[in-house]
């Protein structure tokens, strides 16, 4: 069963190009996955395979699987976090699907969130000192003296 998430990124291989570019703007993933009736990734689509598909005279209504990538580059759950990144690094790639045995999809490793900081907590001291006279005539009052 494909998570909540996934299915808004996913399309029938029937669908059009609209379809996918609803999928790709409701998924914010920059992608959108072409699925068989037996929902086994067929192929990827992005934004760009859709600029070339209309520039080439495609109309929102031609069926996106003639537009989709069949070659796409995709990992299964065992991969590393690390290879993952090299293989996106390697590749150019934004966005990679993860699939089972049986080519369903079970995830997608998306760069933004790969290389995203960890929180970390920072300290910082600032350290200042000084009479304060280049700053004359701000620093008369500030900071107030104490002798």
């Amino acid at each position: 069963m494909i998570s909540k998430d996934l299915q808004k990124l996913c399309i029938d291989v029937n669908e059009s190009i609209r379809r996918a570019m609803q999928a790709i703007d409701l998924g914010a993933c920059e992608i959108a996955l072409v699925l068989d009736s037996a929902h086994r990734l067929l192929g990827t689509i992005t934004d760009g395979d859709i600029r070339r598909a209309l520039l080439a005279g495609a109309s929102l209504e031609d069926q996106a699987s003639k537009f989709m990538n069949p070659s796409f580059t995709s990992v299964t759950n065992e991969v590393s976090r690390v290879d993952v990144l090299d293989l996106m690094k390697a590749r150019s790639l934004q966005q990679i699907p993860v699939i089972d045995g049986n080519r369903k999809v079970v995830g997608l490793h998306l760069l933004r969130e790969m290389i995203g900081a960890a929180p970390r907590e920072n300290w910082a001291v600032i350290m200042a000192g000084g009479r304060g006279e280049r700053l004359r005539p701000l620093t008369n009052n500030l900071p107030s003296v104490h002798p």
